[in-house]
Protein backbone atom coordinates (compact mmCIF):
# COMPACT_ATOMS: atom_id res chain seq x y z
CA UNK A 1 0.00 0.00 0.00
CA UNK A 2 1.41 3.43 -0.85
CA UNK A 3 1.09 6.50 1.05
CA UNK A 4 -0.69 9.14 -0.29
CA UNK A 5 0.48 12.44 -0.22
CA UNK A 6 -0.83 14.77 2.53
CA UNK A 7 -1.21 18.89 2.51
CA UNK A 8 2.07 18.61 4.59
CA UNK A 9 4.31 16.64 2.23
CA UNK A 10 6.87 19.08 1.09
CA UNK A 11 6.34 21.36 3.93
CA UNK A 12 9.42 21.13 6.71
CA UNK A 13 7.24 21.81 9.81
CA UNK A 14 6.01 18.37 10.59
CA UNK A 15 7.69 15.09 10.56
CA UNK A 16 10.90 16.08 9.35
CA UNK A 17 13.19 16.28 12.44
CA UNK A 18 15.18 13.29 11.49
CA UNK A 19 14.59 13.06 7.40
CA UNK A 20 17.86 12.85 5.38
CA UNK A 21 16.01 14.55 2.81
CA UNK A 22 15.37 17.57 4.78
CA UNK A 23 16.31 20.52 2.97
CA UNK A 24 15.66 23.02 5.65
CA UNK A 25 19.04 25.66 6.35
CA UNK A 26 20.48 25.83 9.62
CA UNK A 27 18.89 28.99 9.76
CA UNK A 28 15.49 27.72 8.35
CA UNK A 29 15.94 25.14 11.79
CA UNK A 30 17.11 27.80 13.70
CA UNK A 31 14.18 30.29 12.65
CA UNK A 32 11.78 27.44 13.46
CA UNK A 33 13.00 27.01 16.84
CA UNK A 34 13.00 30.47 17.85
CA UNK A 35 8.85 30.59 16.63
CA UNK A 36 8.17 27.57 18.32
CA UNK A 37 9.82 28.79 21.53
CA UNK A 38 7.77 31.84 21.50
CA UNK A 39 4.59 29.89 21.39
CA UNK A 40 5.52 27.52 24.30
CA UNK A 41 6.90 31.01 26.17
CA UNK A 42 2.99 32.78 25.66
CA UNK A 43 1.40 30.08 26.56
CA UNK A 44 3.50 29.30 29.63
CA UNK A 45 3.18 32.74 30.74
CA UNK A 46 -0.84 33.15 29.63
CA UNK A 47 -0.73 30.06 32.12
CA UNK A 48 0.64 32.18 35.04
CA UNK A 49 -1.17 34.78 34.25
CA UNK A 50 -4.68 32.89 34.65
CA UNK A 51 -3.27 31.15 37.75
CA UNK A 52 -2.22 34.49 39.24
CA UNK A 53 -6.01 35.71 38.20
CA UNK A 54 -7.52 32.79 40.13
CA UNK A 55 -5.46 33.03 42.96
CA UNK A 56 -6.27 36.90 43.30
CA UNK A 57 -2.57 38.12 43.04
CA UNK A 58 -3.21 40.07 39.82
CA UNK A 59 -0.75 42.89 40.13
CA UNK A 60 0.46 45.82 37.82
CA UNK A 61 3.60 43.68 36.56
CA UNK A 62 1.02 40.92 35.31
CA UNK A 63 -1.25 43.40 33.46
CA UNK A 64 1.79 44.80 31.69
CA UNK A 65 2.54 41.41 30.82
CA UNK A 66 -0.39 40.57 29.78
CA UNK A 67 -0.26 43.83 27.55
CA UNK A 68 2.51 42.68 25.92
CA UNK A 69 1.24 39.44 25.04
CA UNK A 70 -1.85 40.46 23.59
CA UNK A 71 0.23 43.01 21.82
CA UNK A 72 2.05 40.20 20.14
CA UNK A 73 0.20 37.59 19.64
CA UNK A 74 -2.73 40.13 17.58
CA UNK A 75 0.29 41.79 15.89
CA UNK A 76 0.98 38.17 14.52
CA UNK A 77 -2.93 37.36 13.46
CA UNK A 78 -2.77 41.02 11.62
CA UNK A 79 -0.06 40.31 10.26
CA UNK A 80 -1.67 36.72 8.29
CA UNK A 81 -5.08 38.45 7.73
CA UNK A 82 -3.67 41.33 5.98
CA UNK A 83 -0.83 39.27 3.88
CA UNK A 84 -2.01 36.30 2.75
CA UNK A 85 -3.77 36.56 0.18
CA UNK A 86 -5.78 33.21 1.03
CA UNK A 87 -7.94 35.69 3.51
CA UNK A 88 -8.08 39.12 1.75
CA UNK A 89 -7.84 39.02 -2.43
CA UNK A 90 -7.78 41.11 -4.80
CA UNK A 91 -5.84 44.02 -3.31
CA UNK A 92 -2.22 45.40 -3.72
CA UNK A 93 0.69 45.36 -1.46
CA UNK A 94 0.11 49.33 -0.66
CA UNK A 95 -3.55 48.65 0.78
CA UNK A 96 -2.30 45.73 3.00
CA UNK A 97 0.31 47.75 4.50
CA UNK A 98 -1.60 50.48 5.48
CA UNK A 99 -4.09 48.31 6.89
CA UNK A 100 -2.07 46.19 8.58
CA UNK A 101 0.21 49.40 9.71
CA UNK A 102 -3.14 51.11 11.22
CA UNK A 103 -4.95 48.53 12.67
CA UNK A 104 -2.07 46.77 14.15
CA UNK A 105 -1.34 50.96 15.64
CA UNK A 106 -4.93 50.66 16.89
CA UNK A 107 -3.70 47.27 18.87
CA UNK A 108 -0.64 48.64 20.34
CA UNK A 109 -2.33 52.15 21.56
CA UNK A 110 -4.65 50.20 22.95
CA UNK A 111 -2.51 47.76 24.91
CA UNK A 112 -0.29 50.60 26.06
CA UNK A 113 -3.48 52.33 27.27
CA UNK A 114 -4.81 49.33 29.24
CA UNK A 115 -1.17 48.13 29.92
CA UNK A 116 0.10 51.18 31.38
CA UNK A 117 3.32 50.92 29.24
CA UNK A 118 2.85 55.10 29.59
CA UNK A 119 1.67 56.65 33.05
CA UNK A 120 -1.66 57.17 33.18
CA UNK A 121 -0.94 60.90 34.32
CA UNK A 122 1.81 61.32 31.13
CA UNK A 123 1.53 64.22 28.96
CA UNK A 124 0.36 64.86 25.50
CA UNK A 125 4.11 64.69 24.18
CA UNK A 126 5.03 61.40 25.99
CA UNK A 127 2.00 59.86 23.74
CA UNK A 128 3.25 61.59 20.78
CA UNK A 129 6.32 60.43 21.10
CA UNK A 130 5.12 56.68 21.28
CA UNK A 131 3.15 57.53 17.84
CA UNK A 132 6.72 58.73 16.52
CA UNK A 133 8.61 55.50 17.99
CA UNK A 134 5.58 53.81 16.06
CA UNK A 135 6.26 55.13 12.98
CA UNK A 136 9.62 55.46 12.73
CA UNK A 137 9.78 51.42 14.04
CA UNK A 138 7.31 50.65 11.27
CA UNK A 139 9.23 52.35 8.44
CA UNK A 140 12.40 50.90 9.04
CA UNK A 141 10.88 47.37 8.50
CA UNK A 142 9.07 48.39 6.13
CA UNK A 143 11.93 49.57 4.14
CA UNK A 144 13.74 46.64 5.28
CA UNK A 145 11.72 44.38 3.70
CA UNK A 146 10.89 46.41 0.38
CA UNK A 147 15.03 46.19 0.22
CA UNK A 148 15.27 42.81 1.27
CA UNK A 149 12.45 41.40 -1.40
CA UNK A 150 13.84 43.83 -4.08
CA UNK A 151 17.65 42.33 -3.59
CA UNK A 152 16.10 39.07 -4.12
CA UNK A 153 13.83 40.01 -7.17
CA UNK A 154 16.87 40.97 -8.96
CA UNK A 155 18.69 37.15 -8.00
CA UNK A 156 15.24 36.12 -9.33
CA UNK A 157 15.53 38.11 -12.59
CA UNK A 158 18.96 37.39 -13.16
CA UNK A 159 18.90 33.51 -12.85
CA UNK A 160 15.54 33.54 -14.85
CA UNK A 161 17.61 35.11 -17.93
CA UNK A 162 20.05 32.93 -17.47
CA UNK A 163 18.29 29.77 -18.00
CA UNK A 164 16.28 31.79 -20.78
CA UNK A 165 19.79 32.52 -22.57
CA UNK A 166 20.74 28.82 -21.79
CA UNK A 167 17.76 27.76 -22.93
CA UNK A 168 17.46 29.50 -26.12
CA UNK A 169 21.22 28.41 -26.80
CA UNK A 170 20.71 25.02 -26.12
CA UNK A 171 17.60 25.30 -28.90
CA UNK A 172 19.34 26.38 -31.65
CA UNK A 173 21.72 23.07 -31.44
Amino acid sequence: MTRRPTQTDGDNRTGRMFDPEDRRTRGDVIRQGFRSGSAIAVVMLAMVALVEALSNQWNEGLTYLVSFMVAGVVGGILQQLWFSPRIILKISYTPRLVGFGLTYFVILFACARLGHWIPVDASGGTWAGFIVIYMGAFAFITLSYHWRFRREAGTYDRLLADYRAHRSGSNTE
